[in-house]
């Protein structure tokens, strides 16, 4: 699996067999290994979480922000996902399991 942002659109890809998937506006998608994205909000720098379904590169859920702010630059924003042994946790605030 891929992403990457276009244009403030958040786009994802299946390696294997090719397909890609427009996931929506937002910045510097990560995809966390508790099936969760992270990604950055341009109008207000804020940090959002939302489910995915890797299998079929769809969301899950509405986008929820949490109460962290990331700094916004002009080639996106910068923030970073740091989770106990490395396994990557949902962003503080976000309401997820």
């Amino acid at each position: 699996m891929l992403f990457w942002s276009l244009a403030d659109g958040m786009v994802a890809a299946d390696l294997s067999s090719g397909s890609i998937r427009q996931l929506g506006t937002g910045l510097r998608s990560l995809y966390l290994p508790t099936g969760h994205l992270v990604f950055a909000r341009s109008a207000d720098g804020a940090l959002l979480v939302q489910g995915f379904d890797a299998a079929t590169l769809n969301t899950v859920g509405p986008a929820l922000a949490t109460s962290i702010s990331v700094v916004l630059r002009a080639r996106g924003a910068e923030y970073g996902v740091r989770g106990a042994g490395g396994g990557g946790r949902p962003a503080p605030g976000c309401g997820c399991r």
